[in-house]
């Protein structure tokens, strides 16, 4: 079986790989001076890309769409029949920080509140000896000088932490002026709120939660405002992976 596959939930394309591929295929890309772009898929996502054109644009370019989310898991379950491992997107943008270091590659932080990229460069410099952060910026500032000055430092790798759908509009376009195969390549990947968690301002979920994939059920405890944000989408989401089921859509 490849490494690497392909399954459709409502339309969209979710990359079914493990996170060393992942990593290695980035590391290649860079190598040969192309970009990635990179969407950490939930199901409130994929339910935003099917009612707005513009973000289901963006999701059907970049080169990878991730199993990030709980509830994708569990539609590629129901639709493909497959036990597909959730690749939770701080892991993987850990990852790609800890090949970043081992590769010589600079790294650009944008977004969060005012000193929170700050702080959370700092930690990954501590974790992640040899790391060369080049730029940091948070999520208030003029986002156009910020892409400006990125073009001009050229860093191998890009964490945006602006929120959904921002960052995937923001990395879209600061990657789109970017000419490819001029000296190495970028990897874009929006990271939502992950800059928190390294700041130490937020804790992840333990252990138990995220190996069970309840990682969201977590969330909406220690954040009831959560709640909101997911009851409409959520149940949207999983009457349109049924109806895709039973084949009355696509």
């Amino acid at each position: 079986m490849s490494l690497h596959q392909r399954a459709t939930v409502l339309g969209f394309d979710i990359d079914v790989a493990d996170k060393a591929t992942v990593v290695s295929a980035c590391v290649d890309a860079v190598t040969r001076g192309h970009h990635t772009r990179i969407v950490t898929a939930n199901p409130e996502m994929l339910m935003r890309a099917s009612n707005e054109a513009n973000f289901a644009a963006v999701l059907r370019q970049v080169q990878w769409v991730i199993p990030d989310g709980a509830g994708v898991v569990w539609a590629l379950n129901v639709l493909h029949n497959r036990c597909v491992p959730r690749l939770p997107g701080i892991e993987l943008s850990e990852a790609l920080v800890a090949t970043a270091a081992q590769q010589g590659w600079q790294v650009a932080l944008v977004g969060g509140a005012p000193s929170i990229a700050q702080q959370a460069s700092d930690t990954l410099t501590q974790r992640f000896p040899g790391l060369t952060v080049a730029l940091v910026a948070d999520g208030f500032g003029d986002l156009d000088a910020v892409a400006a000055d990125i073009q001009r430092i050229k860093p191998q790798l890009v964490l945006a932490a602006l929120g959904v759908p921002q960052q995937e509009y923001w990395l879209q376009s600061l990657l789109a002026a970017w000419p490819q195969g001029d000296g190495l390549g970028c990897i874009g990947v929006g990271v939502g709120g992950s800059f928190d968690v390294w700041s130490g301002t937020k804790k992840r979920a333990p252990a138990l939660f995220c190996n069970l994939n309840l990682e969201w059920l977590y969330r909406i405890t220690s954040e009831p405002w959560r709640i909101s944000r997911v009851a409409k989408p959520l149940p949207l989401f999983v009457w349109r992976v049924v109806q895709q089921k039973l084949g009355w859509c696509r």
